[in-house]
């Protein structure tokens, strides 16, 4: 009998205890001091992106000045809410060794990735920038 897959319960939300960077299909991305995975509403199943943050890195990387990027962060997430261009937060946590944020999932991946793959046009571009900080 397989063992039961272990799972951190953030809220409503849950991911996996244990994603792999190569070949999981869970994970979505990575950057300095943060990890990007799939996790999905307890009860409804639906998908979602989960920022997973490592506090420690973060302090390090921001010369202590961690707590303010947090906030920060969520204080934009908040603002930009509701944008039918920009990702939207639906819960955010913190655990003793990481902070974490659940949004919307794009499965198409992120604007970056669109403009890219399409080989979209400066102007069409601009516009995109212009649309999402106005």
């Amino acid at each position: 009998m397989a063992a039961a897959e272990e799972k951190t319960r953030l809220g409503s939300y849950e991911i996996s205890s244990r994603i792999r960077v190569d070949g999981d299909p869970d994970f979505i991305g990575e950057g300095s001091f943060a990890m990007v995975v799939k996790g999905h509403h307890h009860k409804t199943k639906r998908v979602v992106a989960v920022k997973r943050i490592n506090i420690n890195r973060l302090e390090r990387n921001t010369g202590g000045e961690h707590e303010k990027y947090l906030e920060r962060e969520v204080e934009i997430l908040d603002a930009v809410r509701g944008h039918e261009n920009v990702v939207m937060m639906h819960y955010h946590h913190r655990s003793d060794d990481n902070f974490y944020i659940v949004m919307e999932f794009c499965a198409n991946g992120n604007l970056e990735d669109y403009l890219l793959k399409n080989d979209v046009p400066e102007d069409q571009t601009k516009a995109f920038v212009v649309d999402i900080i106005s």
